[in-house]
């Protein structure tokens, strides 16, 4: 059933999941990839330089896409965002400002990088980064990717077998989903709002800060010191 659809729709499948994924889909493009490049080099039912083609084709036009969506609406995803999430909403400013300092290497190697490759154009296109530089080193990132992956991959294939490559790829799937589900428990706990509130809606007492008395703790001896010598002169000048 798996080998019949990668014979007929492998082609299709990877140009749409990877398209799909550089948009901005959370989706595993680079999986499909080395899925079908695997399946072309055990089999030769596919051409894996037309996989690769396909790939690194599908890669380039969704990151175009995504740098539009961001170009256009990146602004108004980033004010939603602090509005719904208020603190929570700092890692997408963190992101922006890295793209404003190191733009050219993030669109290059994050290609590489599984969650950056598929938020990477659309932080290009938010932080407003000139098209023309973005479509050559998308460019070079994609078909540099499209290239070592597929033909690796298809290698691989060669080398293992069809059956070596079904279970390489179920555990890299696995793989993906367990990474998702690890950030997603690690990231609930321990967000904590602006305010000093936790999620729960219960302060934080950490982030409490007491009142300040305009007084330090070294000055409060001399400040007594000084009532009592204000007191006994008092009541020196009253005896007398």
């Amino acid at each position: 059933m798996i080998e019949h659809l990668l014979a007929q729709d492998g082609y299709l499948t990877v140009a749409v999941g990877i398209g799909a994924e550089s948009m901005g889909a959370p989706l595993p493009g680079e999986t499909i990839l080395i899925v079908v490049a695997s399946y072309a080099g055990a089999t030769h039912h596919l051409s894996t330089v037309t996989v690769v083609i396909f790939a690194a084709a599908a890669a380039i036009l969704g990151d175009n896409v995504g740098y539009w969506l961001g170009r256009r609406y990146g602004a108004r995803v980033l004010a939603a965002a602090d509005r719904r999430l208020g603190a929570r909403a700092r890692h997408l400013h963190t992101v922006q400002r890295l793209f404003g300092r190191y733009g050219a290497v993030v669109v290059v190697a994050g290609r590489f990088v599984s969650v950056v490759r598929t938020y990477a154009a659309f932080g290009a296109g938010t932080t407003r980064m000139r098209w023309e530089k973005f479509l050559v080193l998308n460019a070079l990132g994609g078909a540099g990717w499209a290239a070592t992956i597929g033909f690796g991959s298809a290698a691989l294939g060669a080398s293992a077998g069809t059956s070596a490559t079904y279970a390489f790829a179920a555990l890299a799937a696995l793989g993906m989903v367990s990474l998702a589900v690890v950030s997603r428990i690690r990231r609930k706990p321990s967000e904590v709002a602006a305010d000093g509130t936790s999620s729960s809606g219960l302060p934080d007492v950490g982030r409490i800060s007491l009142p300040r008395t305009g007084t330090t703790a070294s000055s409060r001896p001399r400040e007594l010191a000084a009532s009592s010598a204000a007191v006994h002169a008092t009541s020196a000048g009253a005896t007398s």
